[in-house]
């Protein structure tokens, strides 16, 4: 077979199973990955009895933070609104 004939060359055959080899590997890390964050999470489900919601958790932190701190050095929610300037910069101000 002439050079026009073959579909690519050998370097480009090596690069294909480098690569393939490659997508392999970060299949097998992904699946190693999720089988652990899977295991962990079955056992903290198990110790703790339920599954945790954002709300449990919130509810947790509030009793923790009660027990944890005097009312006068409580620390303070900080929430404000940010709001464009007139000359719309990326940081906003406060």
């Amino acid at each position: 077979p002439t050079s026009a004939a073959c579909a690519g060359s050998s370097a480009e055959a090596v690069l294909m199973e480098v690569l393939r080899h490659c997508a392999g590997v970060c299949d097998q890390w992904k699946q190693a990955l999720d089988y652990i964050e899977g295991m962990l999470r079955a056992q903290l489900i198990a110790a703790i009895g339920k599954e945790v919601s954002p709300a449990d958790f919130a509810q947790y932190m509030h009793f923790h933070n009660t027990k944890l701190f005097v009312d006068a050095f409580a620390p303070s929610p900080f929430c404000y609104a940010v709001r464009r300037s007139d000359k719309h910069s990326p940081e906003g101000t406060v």
